[in-house]
């Protein structure tokens, strides 16, 4: 299940924050137990979701014995949000937005760790479902490219100030092993898809800045650096709002984010070209 915002979290109603090349959006994936499935797979779903939940609980037990209050933001999510009944896995998957290498940006640009490793190299299968205006058009959807802003239907007005960044392509897959653009994310990876995802765990810890009433914080996220589409989903597009704001008055504080292992967990699962699919 994809919940996706183009938007930072806005601290409060009255504080908008502008979109800069400076600024990390993220997009967050919920997953949720499948529909029909067998006990097992169900089971399987609910231990993960047990074992994240005692990792909190373990981190919040040292924190009160060493009379430590931390303000604590998890990667579960819950289907109400007066309850905790911890309904979804979140997602967080990497930078929406990047500067490409090389931009001449007048800054001085950090270098970049490459993979060494040997990775196979993935095309589209030509069967976009977005529809452009007469005057785009579509660019070679590759691995670790980068495209157009205004590809994304939700991407205009004042709100966003980038004059360098590009949106990424992550290694995000269907069920024939293409890779599916950013554009289609909330088509491809809309509520009902089945999918595995290759993914760290990790905690931030950020101190408290020393001012009164502010804690330290810890914020665990699962990141995302792999999706494969296993089956795809029968269900209707959710039609979401487009939203429109005013000129933004401020600009989000820039932040950092770990990189990524390569892994080789996904050769083990089969394109649905290769074997019978049930229905």
């Amino acid at each position: 299940m994809v919940s996706m915002q183009q938007l930072p979290m806005i601290p409060t109603s009255r504080t908008l924050w502008s979109i800069t090349d400076d600024t990390v959006v993220k997009d967050i994936i919920h997953l949720r137990p499948l529909t029909g499935a067998s006990d097992f797979i169900n089971q399987a779903f609910s231990n993960q979701v047990a074992t994240l939940e005692e990792i909190l609980l373990t981190i919040m037990h040292f924190a009160t014995a060493l009379a430590l209050y931390p303000i604590v933001t998890e990667f579960l999510a819950s289907s109400e949000p007066s309850t905790n009944d911890h309904s979804f896995i979140k997602i967080t998957m990497p930078a929406k937005y990047r500067i490409p290498p090389g931009t001449k940006t007048g800054k001085t640009e950090p270098k970049q760790r490459k993979n060494l490793l040997p990775v196979k190299q993935e095309g589209s299968d030509g069967r976009d479902t977005f529809s452009p205006t007469p005057a785009q058009t579509l660019p070679q959807v590759k691995r670790n490219a980068f495209y157009p802003l205004d590809l994304l239907p939700d991407h205009h007005g004042n709100y966003f100030q980038q004059t360098h960044a590009k949106l990424v392509q992550h290694d995000v897959f269907d069920a024939d092993e293409n890779l599916i653009p950013p554009w289609l994310f909330y088509d491809k990876l809309r509520p009902g898809t089945v999918v595995v995802v290759e993914a760290t765990l990790i905690c931030w810890h950020i101190n408290s800045t020393g001012k009164e009433g502010d804690k330290d914080k810890n914020i665990y996220q699962i990141q995302g650096h792999r999706i494969r589409v296993l089956s795809d989903s029968d269900e209707d597009i959710e039609i979401r709002p487009i939203l429109q704001l005013t000129t933004p008055i401020s600009t989000m504080p820039t932040t950092t984010s770990p990189r990524k292992e390569a892994s080789t967990a996904f050769s083990s699962f089969e394109s649905p070209t290769k074997r019978v699919r049930r229905h």
